[in-house]
């Protein structure tokens, strides 16, 4: 018998979460008239009934997003402490605090009044169609025309000039026995605390005159506990406080990070709020101006029925965070001066205005004068360093290539022994040897030894290709670029980590760089081809036309499209190089481009060194010498009549017979490592 079929509910809107940030784009989309005649789910396995966290900023109170959320503010100060000291005038800033519970209650009441759906539930997997999302819990599956999710941000792990730290902190909410707090004064930072080998500093605000909360907050890599903090905290209150009861604790983690953030395939369905949109500026860990500003983006868009924008955040101050989340990673105590200094120095409106990304180059100047020079050029020449070390060889093959070019047009002659000095050099220290280490792909392990077996199979396969090429070298050929096609493609489209299809794309970027290289230099492809009995003359001229210009506009294209700057310098070292005779233009790819790249891959998945991995290569390099001079006797022996006694064309059969093997041999080795 047939069960009956549900109809699944669709849904105008789905939020995954039900904290600040929903919160504050539900209450946008309430005041902009979006949520009327919605039906609307909101998944979050927490009640939020409980007044867990804080949200804090600072901004002008006649400022509109001040006023918007104004209701629900239940503290504001309109003076501003460092150390204990009283910064200068704010020029009409004022911080603001909202607790938790009455975010809380917004959405309660927001829940009531549109009759919203609330499930208490995580939500595990999104599927994108044409016409929905598929939004699946463990139990359940819902369809939406439009997600939020303000899921926690997965980061990439940091490259070396970035850096991943907590902003952790242990709050606890004091009532004093007498009267001492100062209740218009916050006090943004104390840093006269105990440090324990991290950059810490007290945080006060009080809510009364004998009432208030103080927080130990840690900016490091190590997450503070409680058991750190309490003895700190309470000394801290004592010492300048007196007597006091313990009311409430508050207990956070917010990660600082400059590293990037993992992002899915840019949609207008699926939405990225708070958090996992990137709200959380990396170097101070506030994050609610953001979200407001976030929120009123994407009502304004969807009540103009125009694209939803991310969260862009100028370079300038991206590259400011990064530097001193890595001077706070490397030196504490740096760190804490740097603070320090930076308010001491620095009318209190400007910094505020430099922490909300509003100041101009001119008024950095004017703050970077300030603060200790030398720490941050270490930190800028550092960081320049690390940023463009890993396209460091790609500028130098783009280099090489147009010295090349340039002394072709002065003398062909000098242009052609500098290239054939350059290709020899190339071809023993990374184009053979990065294929002579195929015996330590099964293992991965650097000093393992080949056996028979491995020998055995190894030259079987090369060999039986080799026959293949003496019967069949038409077909022979078509097989070497289908699957020269695929490795090329493949090594490169790893290394770029393009995400998303890369099956696809890897047989893409393969097949354009074949295109361009071989069709660009049709002529000389043909005559080499001809003496490897490969006769490809019946092609006519306005295929080969056709196909090498489609293939530099796809290469562009998809340079463009995937918008990464290594992708975008092979594409101009391969146009560049096509400038150059065949072999050199080949050359210029094989060796520079794909031999090193896999070169650097059998580094990371071997872990070892460019001296280990050249004495392993050796013995399997002058091993495939060995066999080219012995294929060459007998070539010049007759013994194989079937093959054209050209130098050229046997040297592209030989690398073609081994190559074959090779690109086996390396398809295991990256389906069996972290690198895929």
């Amino acid at each position: 018998m047939m069960q009956p079929t549900h109809k699944i509910h669709v849904y105008d809107y789905v939020f995954i979460g039900a904290g600040a940030s929903t919160i504050l784009l539900l209450l946008s989309l309430e005041r902009n008239a979006l949520l009327e005649n919605k039906n609307i789910l909101i998944a979050d396995p927490d009640r939020k009934d409980q007044n867990d966290k804080t949200y804090c900023f600072w901004g002008n109170a006649q400022e509109p997003f001040v006023k918007n959320i104004e209701r629900i503010v239940s503290h504001r100060w309109n003076s501003f402490a460092v150390n204990q000291s009283l910064t200068d005038k704010s020029n009409g800033i004022e911080y603001f605090h909202i607790k938790g519970i009455d975010l809380y209650q917004e959405l309660n009441r927001i829940i009531q009044k549109f009759n919203i759906t609330r499930t208490y539930a995580a939500v595990n997997k999104l599927k994108e169609n044409n016409e929905h999302t598929k939004v699946l819990s463990a139990d359940e599956t819902w369809l939406a025309k439009m997600v939020f999710d303000s899921r926690p941000p997965r980061f990439h792990k940091p490259n070396i000039h970035q850096a991943h730290l907590f902003q952790s902190f242990v709050g606890f909410v004091v009532q004093l026995n007498d009267a001492h707090f100062k209740s218009t004064t916050i006090d943004l930072m104390d840093f006269n605390v105990p440090q324990n080998e991290n950059t810490q500093f007290m945080y006060v605000l009080p809510f009364g005159q004998n009432l208030a909360l103080v927080e130990l907050t840690r900016f490091g890599e190590n997450i503070i506990t409680v058991h750190e903090a309490e003895p700190i905290i309470k000394n801290y209150v004592e010492q300048h406080y007196g007597a006091f009861q313990l009311i409430d604790t508050e207990i956070g983690c917010i990660p600082m990070s400059s590293a990037e953030i993992t992002t899915e395939t840019p949609s207008q369905k699926i939405i990225k709020i708070g958090a996992r949109a990137g709200a959380i500026k990396p170097s101070t860990g506030y994050a609610f101006k953001n979200m407001i500003n976030h929120s009123e983006t994407i009502s304004q868009s969807i009540l103009n029925n125009t694209k939803i924008e991310i969260i862009e955040r100028s370079p300038r101050f991206q590259l400011y965070d990064r530097l001193l989340l890595k001077i706070i990673e490397k030196n504490h105590t740096t760190a804490t001066s740097i603070f320090e200094t930076l308010f001491q120095k620095n009318p209190l409106a400007l910094i505020l205005k430099f922490l909300d990304e509003k100041t101009s180059i001119w008024e950095d100047i004017q703050i970077f004068k300030t603060l200790p020079f030398l720490t941050f050029m270490k930190a800028l020449l550092k960081d320049t360093w690390h940023r463009f070390n890993p396209f460091f060889p790609s500028f130098l093959l783009l280099l090489t290539t147009l010295f090349l070019n340039l002394l072709f047009v002065l003398d062909p002659e000098i242009g052609n022994k500098t290239s054939l000095i350059l290709g020899v050099v190339g071809l023993f220290t990374v184009g053979i040897p990065h294929g002579a280490l195929d015996h330590l792909l099964e293992s991965k392990q650097i000093n393992h030894k080949p056996t028979f077996k491995f020998i055995f199979k190894y030259l079987g396969v090369a060999f039986l290709y080799f026959l293949l090429w003496v019967i069949a070298p038409k077909l022979s050929f078509y097989f070497f670029l289908i699957f020269s096609i695929w490795h090329f493609g493949s090594t490169d489209i790893l290394e770029w980590r393009v995400g998303k299809n890369k099956a696809f794309k890897s047989w893409l970027w393969g097949t354009l760089v074949f295109g361009i290289i071989l069709f660009g230099h049709f002529n000389e492809t043909k005559d080499i081809l001809l003496n490897m009995n490969v006769d490809l003359s019946a092609i006519k001229d306005s295929t080969v036309f056709y196909t090498y210009w489609v293939s530099i506009v796809l290469a562009i294209g998809f340079a463009i499209i995937e918008n990464k700057k290594p992708i975008y310098l092979a594409v101009a070292i391969i146009l560049l190089a096509n400038q150059l005779p065949l072999l050199i233009s080949f050359g210029i790819y094989f060796i520079g481009q794909h031999s090193f790249t896999g070169w650097l891959h059998l580094k990371q998945g071997l872990n070892a060194n460019n001296l280990n991995l050249t004495k392993k290569a050796f013995p399997f390099t002058f091993g495939a010498l060995f066999l080219f001079a012995v294929l060459t006797v007998c070539i010049q022996l007759n013994l194989v009549s079937q093959i054209n006694n050209n130098l050229l064309s046997l040297f592209f059969i030989f690398i073609a017979c081994i190559s074959f093997p090779h690109v086996l041999a390396m398809n295991m080795f990256y389906k069996k490592t972290s690198l895929n």
